[in-house]
């Protein structure tokens, strides 16, 4: 499963929300949840400077591929997305909810994941 957040780093909700996201990456670490954090930014000082004390990876995407591939129109945005491929889920915004209502979503798929294996043992 892949957590890709879109982010600005000239935006203080998405500074917080980055937060939030780097608590729960070290909650899933090494339970095959990869976390992928993306800014359009061009000045890469910057974006280093931004990541320090994160302890989840921030990527460039300074012809913004990426935005367009994925229609991002509000920041932050964040897809989860299946083993698969398949974007399960999407939230836009960041509220004092959305860390806890991601880790809830995370564990939905974690749970499926989980009953589909057994599923498949029978």
């Amino acid at each position: 499963m892949t957590i890709l957040t879109f982010f600005a780093s000239w935006s203080q909700v998405c500074r917080e929300y980055l937060a939030a996201i780097d608590k729960l990456h070290s909650k899933y670490a090494g339970t095959g949840v990869q976390f992928v954090n993306v800014s359009d930014q061009q000045d890469m000082k910057t974006l280093l400077a931004f990541q320090r004390g994160l302890s989840t990876i921030i990527y460039a995407d300074p012809k913004r591929e990426l935005v367009k591939t994925y229609d991002i129109d509000n920041i932050p945005k964040t897809f989860i997305i299946d083993k698969k491929g398949v974007v399960r889920y999407v939230m836009e915004g960041f509220n004092t909810a959305s860390e806890s209502e991601l880790g809830k979503r995370i564990e939905e798929l974690k749970e499926e994941k989980v009953e589909n294996e057994e599923q498949k043992e029978k």
